[in-house]
């Protein structure tokens, strides 16, 4: 038997606009990574394999964008720009950890499935 969604009213536009982007596979990523301190947009990029540069600026921009992620440019040569948690941002870590605990902890019971429903 299927349980209710817990929620006082129906999610709003607003709501599903915000769920879209903050809970993306690279948001997610993105949000662990910096979890334990800024970084610059390299560190991020390397710590997210298979993040193409141009998604991995598009994600860290809109995390930005809705104020969990914070973004500084250093006049330095070469520019310097590191990105780091916001205290919101630091607030949706523990339920980004624990989605990406879970999926490591289960792995092989979800390929086993995806591999017997082919």
């Amino acid at each position: 038997m299927a349980r209710p969604i817990p929620f006082s009213a129906p999610p709003s536009a607003a709501f599903i606009r915000a769920l879209d982007i903050i809970g993306s596979k690279w948001a997610i990523l993105a949000l662990v990574c910096l979890a334990d301190g800024p970084k610059r947009f390299n560190e991020v990029g390397r710590a997210l394999t298979g993040i193409s540069r141009r998604m991995l600026s598009i994600t860290l921009r809109s995390l930005e964008q809705y104020g969990v992620v914070t973004r500084t440019v250093h006049a330095t040569r070469p520019l310097k720009v590191v990105y780091a948690l916001t205290v919101l941002g630091e607030t949706a870590v523990p339920a980004a950890c624990a989605l990406t605990d879970w999926l490591e902890a289960h792995m092989s019971e979800l390929e086993e499935a995806v591999e017997r429903l082919g």
